[in-house]
């Protein structure tokens, strides 16, 4: 059975921060090792709704939804998307879209956005499959590190 919860920083300490570690491998190239701090830091950004999906008390699945204030409108962008290759093609991502979907509808978002990598093939038909749809927009980013 698989639980879903949205995270506070109070609930930092009950994380496994291996199964987080592992987690965050399976979604970049670039995997950070996380320490009690550093995630109780994260969870406790403001506007920031972090949703984590269990299995026998392991940590299967992340999703994050960042609410932002743009001068026109409310604005919701989903970030770090992912279930546990042990875990995939059973619903948890699906289940954890539609959690965060309703969880903008409730805090007064106007519209989502969130970006995919094109090889992340099952991860772009989901997003598809719930209504999102590509942007014609250039992405650019400045490497500040």
């Amino acid at each position: 059975m698989i639980r879903y919860s949205f995270l506070t920083p109070a609930d930092a300490e009950k994380i496994n921060l291996d199964d987080l570690d592992s987690l965050v491998a399976q979604l970049t190239a670039s995997p950070v090792k996380h320490n009690l701090t550093s995630f109780r830091r994260f969870l406790n950004q403001p506007r920031l709704f972090q949703l984590a999906a269990f299995a026998d008390q392991h940590l299967v699945g992340l999703a994050s939804l960042f609410v932002v204030r743009k001068i026109e409108v409310k604005a919701g962008l989903i970030e770090g998307v992912v279930v546990d290759k042990k875990y995939r093609r059973q619903g948890i991502g699906t289940k954890m879209m539609k959690m965060l979907i309703e969880k903008a509808r409730q805090v007064g978002v106007k519209h989502l956005d969130l970006t995919s990598h094109p090889s992340r093939v099952a991860a772009n038909r989901l997003y598809r499959r719930l209504g999102f749809h590509p942007r014609q927009t250039n992405l650019y980013r400045l490497d500040l590190s």
